[in-house]
């Protein structure tokens, strides 16, 4: 019997290549040595956008991958836009 996979490729829209460029760099750690190994998943960029290719066994784990990048990016992006780093229609 074929294993059921859940799938989804997110591409991201940050708007700035230097923004997407530091959110992509700081996600690198979590994408090279993930604390579990029940969800794959590979990170590029494309322009200003970043395109996350998660991969899971299980819809559970799937949820669990999506939710961590989520909170991630936008743990990224709240850090630089305190520390001044992120305006309005960015470069």
């Amino acid at each position: 019997m074929r294993r059921l996979r859940v799938r989804s490729v997110l591409r991201v829209d940050i708007g700035a290549e230097r923004l997407a460029k530091d959110i992509y760099k700081a996600l690198q750690p979590e994408v090279l040595s993930p604390p579990t190994h029940r969800s794959n998943v590979a990170l590029r960029l494309e322009g200003g956008a970043l395109v996350i290719d998660l991969e899971s066994p299980d819809l559970s784990s799937f949820r669990a991958a999506f939710n961590s990048y989520s909170r991630l990016i936008y743990a990224v992006l709240s850090t630089l836009q305190l520390l001044g780093a992120v305006r309005n229609n960015s470069e």
